[in-house]
């Protein structure tokens, strides 16, 4: 999961080119792994390609799990604060793994 971040965040630099910003590749990649949770089809797969996606999808989220609970106990204080809104009036499918 670190390199698939670490392959993510030198693709986004790309992109974002030179100035004076700063931003993490990992809250990125994370807030973008959740949303992929949800994704289906043509966007799943696109999503999957961009973050990149090592593996199944499970396993991808498994990984990215693992990854936030050894952030977690580092010994560091660590708040992840990406979180997803969903409009309530949305029918949510259910998900395509567990």
């Amino acid at each position: 999961m670190s390199l698939a971040i670490n392959a993510f965040g030198f693709d986004l630099w790309q992109y974002v080119g030179p100035g004076n910003q700063t931003l993490s590749p990992a809250s990125i990649a994370i807030a973008l792994d959740m949303t992929l949770a949800g994704a289906y089809g043509e966007t799943a797969a696109q999503m999957a390609r961009v973050l990149p996606v090592r593996g199944d999808l499970a396993a991808h989220h498994a990984a990215a799990g693992e990854l936030l609970r050894r952030w977690r106990s580092a010994g560091e204080s660590l708040q992840v604060v990406n979180r997803l809104f969903i409009d309530e009036a949305y029918r949510l499918r259910p998900p395509l793994w567990t």
